[in-house]
């Protein structure tokens, strides 16, 4: 398997406090995946959803661009800004071609550090939200992954669904 797979050289950053970079090197064609995890999913049944719309704010703006702009900016880079959030963690995501990276990396700084503040867009975000959880009625694996979490987990914080419900996103 080890032919197959071969090991990829990995560097180790540390940044301020625990945190740490990990950067592995692979075959990618120039193709850059960076990728920011957080340790914060969950926070409990009152604030469920907080974390993942917040999270899925990030892609709605910049104090210097709205939602459009961002994706202009990226599309002209041809890069790509996906966040992921789950009981465990959250993550932020980029990708771009190996020459655009500077370019790239600045737009993703500018995403995590300066958010819009668009209440509009909020608002927008919660609907979006509500509709997809309405959707997942209907769905069997959705309804089961709601209900394992509390029978799993009963009075922790990954026992609630990490994109909330419709009380704990308007509380």
């Amino acid at each position: 398997m080890s032919d197959v797979f071969p090991a990829l050289p990995v560097e180790v950053h540390p940044l301020s406090g625990p945190d740490e970079a990990v950067l592995a090197h692979g075959p990618c064609f120039g193709l850059v995946s960076v990728r920011l995890e957080f340790a914060a999913g969950s926070v409990g049944e009152a604030r469920a959803g907080s974390t993942a719309l917040a999270l899925e704010m990030l892609e709605r703006g910049t104090l210097r661009r709205d939602r459009g702009g961002l994706r202009r900016a990226l599309d002209a880079l041809g890069a790509r800004l996906g966040v992921r959030v789950g009981r465990n963690g959250s993550a932020v995501a980029l990708r771009a071609l190996e020459e655009v990276l500077p370019e790239a990396l600045a737009l993703l700084e500018e995403v995590l550090l300066e958010p819009a503040d668009d209440a509009e867009e909020l608002a927008d975000a919660v609907a979006e939200m509500d509709e997809a959880l309405e959707a997942e009625r209907v769905e069997p694996g959705a309804v089961v992954g709601r209900l394992l979490g509390p029978a799993l987990w009963p009075g922790l914080p990954w026992a609630a669904p990490s994109d909330g419900t419709r009380a704990s996103r308007a509380g």
